[in-house]
């Protein structure tokens, strides 16, 4: 399915077939193919004035602009995400041989030495008298 943007210049119209999409959303092409056709097809004696030119040209670059920023903060997010994934892991692994106390399923809590650190997709398990219990159950740890 297509949408159709017309574009009126000298009282004649043109239409720009693009994908179908949200109501306003305008991706780079489609805007550069839209301010080429209005350019193209305004009259030369009456062409477009430089305000709504320079307006269009800067709505162009604050939308470039955002999306960039949008890219990068996306990028960012994904790198803090990463970064404390790997701090939470490394403090895991320094538990090793630490004496520790989970809850366990219903009231039951266990006390002993953390026998492995496990890192399974984004969950760290700990292992202890055989079971293994995730950072979330761990209630306390001692050394000795």
């Amino acid at each position: 399915m297509s949408t159709t943007y017309g574009v009126s210049g000298t009282g004649t119209s043109v239409a720009a077939s693009v994908p179908a999409r949200q109501p306003g959303d305008v991706d780079k092409q489609q805007f550069l193919k839209l301010l080429v056709t209005q350019l193209s097809m305004q009259d030369p004696l009456k062409p477009m004035t430089d305000h709504a030119y320079i307006a269009q040209l800067a709505q162009f670059s604050s939308l470039e602009q955002m999306s960039q920023m949008n890219s990068e903060m996306s990028a960012l997010r994904m790198s803090l995400e990463n970064g404390q994934m790997r701090q939470t892991a490394l403090g895991a692994l320094s538990l090793l041989g630490a004496q520790a106390t989970v809850r366990g399923t219903g009231d039951r809590s266990l006390t002993g030495t953390i026998e492995a650190v496990k890192l399974l997709g984004t969950t760290i398990l700990l292992r202890m008298a055989g079971e293994e219990f995730t950072l979330d159950q761990l209630q306390e740890v001692t050394r000795q």
